[in-house]
């Protein structure tokens, strides 16, 4: 084999070499962005037995328990949604702040942190607190239509709520409804 052989076939092994690096940069980078995507992408889940419906994170996985809890949990951090349906509760309007303290363990200073509406015929109070036992950041929810209770909360690792995820635990608890 002489020289020029030589050298074209060791420039057609570099090139091939080239593009085979090239295609596997795109390929991790179109993965990347792909995987960057699911992040903000939401589907919906529809509980048809309770009457709701609320998107999430298409990457995080969801799972509803013997009781009837709904948790949507994510593969890579820490924290989640969890759904409650009680129904037939019998719990004066008045009552719910105490119960809303009660059951995120938190003192009656929080109670300023309440927020009250009603659309709809439906009721709504909101809480947003940090879980310093856990140290998550969560955020409630908590909607009554007659006799019935949904209870939606929401925990996230403090580094994550305040790197994005915040506009989009906000976004999660503003598209739950009720049938």
């Amino acid at each position: 084999m002489n020289c020029v052989t030589v050298i074209q076939n060791k420039l057609k092994i570099n090139l091939k070499k080239s593009i085979l690096i090239s295609i596997l940069l795109i390929m991790g980078t179109t993965t990347n962005s792909c995987q960057q995507k699911n992040e903000n992408e939401f589907i919906i889940y529809n509980d048809f037995e309770n009457n709701y419906s609320i998107k999430y994170p298409i990457n995080w996985k969801k799972d509803k328990n013997s009781e009837g809890i709904v948790s949507i949990e994510p593969l890579k951090m820490k924290g989640g949604i969890y759904i409650s349906v009680y129904k037939n509760i019998t719990l004066p309007e008045e009552k719910m702040v105490d119960f809303i303290l009660e059951t995120n363990n938190l003192t009656t200073e929080s109670e300023k942190n309440i927020l009250k509406g009603e659309e709809n015929g439906i009721k709504s109070w909101y809480i947003s607190y940090t879980d310093s036992i856990s140290n998550l950041t969560c955020m409630s929810a908590y909607k009554s239509k007659g006799h019935d209770l949904w209870f939606i909360t929401t925990e996230i690792e403090k580094e994550e709520w305040n790197n994005g995820w915040k506009e989009k635990i906000v976004e999660i608890l503003q598209s739950f409804t009720i049938k």
